[in-house]
């Protein structure tokens, strides 16, 4: 065990000391040299980076600037971005709400949590800066994301009854969602519409503001208020539809009924045992006479019933089963 004492401590130091030829007076001369070289080295690194913000600065301002102009912004719109711009690393780069979709969410979800009230506002800036959807399977989360011509359904009150109504969004405005209807509702009692529309990552829903309402048109006000009611993939749907079975590598064929319905698999009624992983070949047809052919495997059988899950579908029939298993919603 080592015991240290102040004889040994200055023993060492004198020994350590011995190796170098500097009086005491000379060392403090170089360790006042690297400190004021490290000291300029900084002063300038500084100097050089605020000059570098302030370009930087210069250039953001240059280019919203150019920005205001090619979008139309108003000077409410430019309040907007600027408080949303609190939330950047350089609240200067405003900029940057306006190139990168996922930064304007990021910001926009921030200022929403705080105040609630901005969600029309927001989505209206969604509108006019073309920060929208564009592939079927993403999540949405504003009525400006939401595809135009899609279809969707809609709880209205009309003459003190509930009714689900179907239309396509016809247009849609940084002021104004177009929600073209399948027929004519001139008395719609209240001022608030429940809306809800799918693609292939859910099924969405959303309570707004009726603004307008002109013939078999309904004028909706926007809102960032946009949720998700079914996580599934694929979401599914009790029906009695007609099909037609044939086990891969033999001749057998059953007529049976599919029970249970999504875009990524069926339930059918067949009393027959198949083994699990048996691959089959499942054939129907959906209203508008359109058929569908999907290779599935059996996931389970029993009880008269069997789980298939689609192994090989056309992209183009999977979106007809969503589409009809949401009409029948």
């Amino acid at each position: 065990m080592l015991i240290l004492n102040e004889e040994k401590i200055t023993w060492v130091l004198k020994e350590i000391s011995k190796g170098f030829k500097l009086s005491p007076f000379e060392i403090s001369i170089y360790f006042f040299i690297i400190i004021s070289i490290g000291f300029v080295f900084t002063w300038f690194y500084r100097r050089e980076r605020l000059k570098t913000r302030e370009t930087n600065k210069k250039l953001a301002a240059k280019k919203f600037e150019k920005y205001i102009k090619e979008y139309k912004l108003t000077g409410a719109d430019i309040d907007l971005l600027k408080l949303m711009a609190k939330n950047l690393k350089e609240s200067f780069n405003l900029p940057l709400l306006i190139e990168n979709r996922y930064i304007f969410n990021r910001c926009a979800k921030i200022v929403l949590k705080k105040d609630p009230s901005l969600s029309t506002r927001i989505s209206s800036l969604r509108v006019k800066l073309g920060h929208i959807r564009t592939k079927a399977d993403q999540l949405i989360h504003s009525t400006a994301e939401i595809p135009q011509y899609s279809e969707v359904e809609l709880i209205i009150t009309e003459d003190s009854t509930k009714k689900m109504v179907r239309g396509i969004i016809a247009e849609i405005k940084p002021d104004y969602l177009l929600v073209k209807l399948d027929q004519d509702h001139h008395k719609i009692d209240e001022k608030y519409v429940t809306v809800q529309f799918q693609n292939m990552a859910g099924i969405f829903i959303f309570k707004t503001r009726i603004l307008k309402v002109k013939e078999a048109e309904l004028y909706l006000q926007h809102t960032e208020e946009v949720k998700r009611v079914q996580r599934r993939r694929f979401f599914r749907k009790r029906v009695r539809i007609p099909a037609v079975i044939s086990i891969e590598g033999s001749d057998e064929i059953y007529f049976t009924t599919i029970v249970d319905l999504s875009g990524g698999g069926a339930k059918v009624e067949l009393d027959k045992e198949i083994k699990e992983g048996s691959i089959i070949n499942l054939v129907f047809t959906l209203p508008g006479n359109y058929k569908i052919s999907a290779k599935s495997r059996v996931i389970s059988c029993g009880h008269g019933k069997i789980h298939l899950s689609f192994t090989e579908i056309k992209d183009s029939d999977r979106e007809q089963i969503v589409k009809y298993i949401f009409r029948k919603l």
